[in-house]
């Protein structure tokens, strides 16, 4: 399946979609739950906040 340019945010969520869709997943699951994911298993493995919104790119300029 063409995805788009291999660097964009809308190629990388139809990547994941085609993912989910090929091992039987959820087509509710979008590339934003899996950076809530992301996001939380972080804080509960002891990372600081600042450290997520760093990893996130929501920190503060």
């Amino acid at each position: 399946m063409w995805c788009g340019h291999p660097n964009s945010s809308l190629g990388d969520q139809c990547r994941l979609s085609s993912g989910v869709r090929e091992t039987g997943g959820s087509s509710h699951q979008h590339s934003h739950m899996l950076r809530h994911t992301f996001v939380t298993t972080m804080l509960d493995a002891g990372a600081s906040l600042r450290d997520v919104q760093n990893a996130a790119r929501h920190a503060d300029p």
